[in-house]
């Protein structure tokens, strides 16, 4: 019931590379899938050498420290990143095109209107 009681939980984003911080640290997760999606994370205080954990679709999976060199050589699918991300529609911005018509004293087209909203 003390290790039930004194287990911590906390929402965390998975980064793109599959890590994720916890108590000042930076943990790695296999699951590359969940990459840039919202995860619980268990930390048990009565053990502070133990790993953390997520739960996903009922199995228990321990988070590892990360090796920043064996990080930047994994293989990424993109289409994991593209999920994770997706892209948006880029934003037109000019600004000597707006000083210029703000001191002529044009009003902004159509194509002006569409972007500040």
């Amino acid at each position: 019931m003390l290790r039930k009681a004194l287990t911590i939980q906390a929402r965390r984003r998975v980064r793109r590379d599959s890590t994720l911080p916890m108590d000042g640290s930076d943990w790695e997760t296999d699951l590359h899938f969940l990459a840039g999606k919202l995860v619980t994370v268990h930390r048990c205080l009565v053990d502070p050498d133990e790993p953390p954990w997520l739960e996903h679709e009922g199995r228990v999976h321990v988070l590892h420290p990360v090796n920043p060199k064996a990080n930047a050589q994994k293989p990424r699918s993109k289409s994991c990143l593209d999920e994770a991300h997706p892209a948006r529609k880029p934003v037109r911005f000019d600004p000597p095109k707006v000083l210029l018509d703000k001191t002529l004293g044009k009003k902004p087209g159509p194509a002006d209107e569409e972007d500040e909203s």
